[in-house]
């Protein structure tokens, strides 16, 4: 009889600890589960907000250069000579639409010597903008009127 109790024991405590380890496995792959998913999740989440973000920087570049593309028919400079714009008028308009666009700090047009024709800030501020080393030569080098957009620089 004590031979039988012992084995009683033996398969008891090795159905205890199969089932321990059953429920430790099951925990395990619960919280592997958990993790995957939290990642999953997560990362749905950060291309969704990129996504967000990519379209209002989409759409606030738009709007500058629909600003910008506006600017001569605003001004109607290609109907004009340097010499024949107004500047104090076409320092308002350029305000004005410039004041609609919040990205936006300063727009200005330049002769080809640099000198101011008119700006959206009052010129007397600070008159010229400040330009980086060798932009208004590349910019007037090209054959084609196009947009140049310089690399950033400190105010």
């Amino acid at each position: 009889m004590g031979g039988t109790l012992g084995r009683i024991h033996g398969v008891v405590w090795g159905l205890v600890a199969l089932l321990t380890a059953a429920m430790g496995a099951g925990a395990g792959y619960q919280v592997w589960h958990g993790r995957q998913s939290a990642l999953a999740d997560s990362h749905a989440q950060a291309l969704r907000f990129m996504a967000g973000a990519e379209a209002a920087l989409n759409r606030s570049l738009l709007a500058i250069d629909l600003l910008l593309a506006g600017t001569d028919e605003l001004l109607e400079l290609s109907s004009k000579m340097p010499a024949w714009v107004d500047s104090v008028a076409a320092s308002q308009l350029l305000r004005s639409a410039t004041r609609q666009n919040l990205m936006v700090r300063l727009v200005a047009v330049l002769d080809e010597r640099g000198r101011v024709l008119a700006s959206s800030q009052p010129l007397g501020d600070s008159g010229a903008p400040e330009l980086p080393q060798g932009f208004m030569a590349e910019v007037l080098s090209q054959p084609l009127s196009t947009l140049k957009i310089s690399a950033p620089t400190v105010s």
